[in-house]
C-alpha cells in the first residue's frame, strides 16, 4: 500500500510541476498525436532472495515497442511490448494495452517471469504467466527535450489447474523511474532509469534492483 500511494505521490508532482511550468512566449508546434517509441536498453539486475541466497547478478539486454494514438491531455489508445532476457537466468516478458492520454494513462496486460520451483528448489526454474494492472506517465519537462517517466503496476495470479493441486500464490509489483531525453532535429531518443520488482511465489520473494540505461527512435516524441 505505501508504494503505491508512493507512486500516487510521484505522478501528482510530475503533473503539477508541468502544469507550474513557465509558458513560452513562442507557442510550441502542434504534435501528432500518434507516436511510436522503440528502446533498445541495458538492463543491469540483481537478484535478491532472502531465503535462498543472493541470485546471479545478471545484465540482461531489454527491447520496449510502445505505440499509440493518445493526445498530451485528451484520451487514447495505445500498446505496449517489452522483453527482457540475457545471460542469466532471469527472464521477464509483458504486453500492455494503454488507455488514457500520454500525461497518464491506465496500463493494463499480461506477463511472463521465471520463479521460484517449489519442487526442484531452484530460484529460476519455472516460468509463470500473471495478469498486471497498473499506471504509467510521461511529464515534459517544460518547453525543454528532456521528460520524465513513471510507471508501475501490480502482479495478480492467473489460476491454473496446477494451482489447484499445488498453490502458488503469486503475487508482486515493479515501479520504475527515469529521465528521457529526445533530439530536436532527429527522432532519436536515451533514457536513464531505475526499475524495481519483487515477485513472490510459494511465498519465496524474490526482488531485482535494475539501472536502465539505453536509447532508440521515436516518432511524435513529445506530448
Amino acid at each position: 500500500m505505501r508504494r503505491a500511494l508512493l507512486l500516487v505521490a510521484l505522478l501528482g508532482i510530475g503533473s503539477l510541476a508541468q502544469a507550474q511550468a513557465p509558458a513560452d512566449s513562442a507557442q510550441p508546434p502542434r504534435r501528432s498525436p500518434v507516436y511510436l517509441t522503440l528502446m533498445l536498453d541495458l538492463h543491469g539486475a540483481r537478484l535478491i532472495s532472502g531465503e535462498i541466497g543472493n541470485g546471479d547478478e545478471t545484465t540482461p539486454g531489454m527491447g520496449s515497442l510502445d505505440f499509440a494514438v493518445q493526445s498530451s491531455k485528451l484520451g487514447g489508445l495505445g500498446l505496449g511490448l517489452r522483453s527482457v532476457g540475457g545471460t542469466g537466468a532471469y527472464d521477464y516478458a509483458e504486453v500492455a494495452v494503454l488507455l488514457g492520454s500520454r500525461s497518464f494513462s491506465v496500463d493494463i496486460g499480461g506477463a511472463s517471469r521465471t520463479g521460484y520451483n517449489q519442487l526442484t528448489d531452484n530460484l529460476n526454474d519455472t516460468t509463470y504467466r500473471f495478469a498486471r494492472v497498473g499506471a504509467r506517465s510521461r511529464v515534459n519537462l517544460g518547453n525543454t527535450d528532456f521528460s520524465v517517466t513513471m510507471r508501475g503496476a501490480g502482479y495478480i495470479n492467473i489460476p491454473t489447474p496446477e494451482d489447484e493441486l499445488l498453490p502458488s500464490n503469486l503475487s508482486g509489483f515493479s515501479l520504475e523511474s527515469g529521465l528521457s531525453w529526445s533530439w530536436a532535429r532527429y527522432p532519436l531518443t536515451a533514457h536513464l532509469g531505475y526499475r524495481i520488482e519483487q515477485f513472490r511465489v510459494f511465498d519465496v520473494e524474490q526482488r531485482t534492483r535494475s539501472l536502465v540505461l539505453g536509447g532508440g527512435v521515436v516518432l511524435g516524441r513529445r506530448n
